[in-house]
């Protein structure tokens, strides 16, 4: 194994590269998901999760017992 010549390529590699991130999840939000959602899987993307009234009662209960704001 040349090792010079392997840490080389490594560098030359990651310049080429950028910076890497964190997560790849192969999309960058939520929305450019949804969108390729037909065109990759068949299927319409997921609609906007409903919640019931007793759960943003409840939620809304939680977060003035802890006494923080509910999402």
């Amino acid at each position: 194994v040349d090792e010079a010549a392997t840490e080389a390529l490594r560098a030359k590699m990651r310049a080429v590269r950028g910076p890497k991130k964190i997560f790849d999840r192969g999309f960058e939000s939520i929305e450019e998901l949804k969108g390729r959602c037909k065109a990759e899987t068949g299927f319409d993307p997921p609609g906007q999760p409903r919640f019931t009234k007793w759960a943003a009662v409840a939620a809304e209960a939680m977060a003035k017992k802890k006494g923080t704001k509910a999402a």
